[in-house]
């Protein structure tokens, strides 16, 4: 083969692999504009912020949606829950944290919140609340049980659908007041192995137990394990007292008067 074939076979490869470059690049370039498109009119990514949905979700796990009034969540793990994504649906004067958002009411109402968020105590003191906030940045990640036309009621912890008892996940957390021995030491690198770290601590704060005691949310495997750690570790349900400022309709005289997140109801879903 002599020198000028050898430049021509070289030039034709060349073309080649500029040609196989411009239909991949061609081929990505369309990909990033339908992804472009879909992120803009149709899907959103969330990122789980904080621990209150474990079980299901936990903080830091992937989640896709798409753009509605009510959000489907898509979480991108092995999930299949009836999950929704929506935005804080009240209060027009807000105090807002590094953390999350407080309305004035719920502050008035729950003076325990001061305790626990240091920054919110400091806009209290200074009255540093915004007024009509033009865009709630706060998203709640929830689970929905009943829709229109269903009714619903809590007897005993246990959620009613239409009269009836629903199917309980496997992780379901209820509250307890936690009681260890003075001779059992609590290792925390094994608490957090059993899934129980400062998300669960109804008291807030990173230290679940003092002198012993806590208040915690646990489902059932969490409870047995705990009580592993000792005969004598006591742990009773939480008791839950009636107040109807925190539950549907927030009214003293009609409605939820004598319900509590253990017993509410019946309400039935417009």
């Amino acid at each position: 083969m002599d020198h000028n074939q050898e430049k021509e076979k070289a030039s034709v490869n060349q073309k080649k692999k500029k040609l196989f470059s411009n239909i991949w690049f061609k081929i990505l370039y369309v990909i990033f504009l339908i992804m472009v498109f879909l992120r803009i009119f149709f899907i959103e990514l969330y990122v789980m912020p904080t621990p209150s949905m474990e079980g299901t979700l936990h903080s830091g796990d992937y989640m896709i949606s798409s753009k509605n009034m009510w959000r489907k969540i898509y979480p991108l793990s092995n999930i299949s829950s009836n999950l929704l994504i929506f935005r804080w649906p009240v209060g027009d004067s807000i105090y807002k944290t590094e953390f999350r958002s407080y309305t004035i009411g719920q502050v008035t109402r729950e003076p325990a919140y001061l305790a626990q968020d240091r920054e919110l105590n400091r806009k209290v003191k200074n009255k540093e609340y915004v007024v009509k906030p033009l865009h709630k940045k706060d998203h709640y990640f929830k689970r929905f049980v009943a829709g229109p036309g269903d009714s619903l009621q809590i007897k005993d912890r246990q959620i009613y659908l239409n009269g009836k008892p629903v199917k309980n996940p496997k992780h379901l957390q209820y509250l307890y007041q936690v009681q260890l021995p003075q001779n059992v030491s609590v290792n925390n690198k094994k608490l957090d192995e059993w899934g129980i770290d400062f998300g669960d601590n109804a008291m807030g704060g990173p230290q679940l137990f003092n002198n012993g005691g806590g208040v915690l949310f646990l489902d059932n495997e969490q409870v047995e394990k705990l009580k592993s750690l000792d005969p004598n570790v006591v742990i009773q349900i939480y008791p839950q007292r009636s107040d109807p400022l925190k539950l549907f309709p927030f009214d003293t005289i009609v409605g939820s008067q004598n319900s509590s997140v253990d017993n509410f109801g019946t309400i039935w879903i417009p």
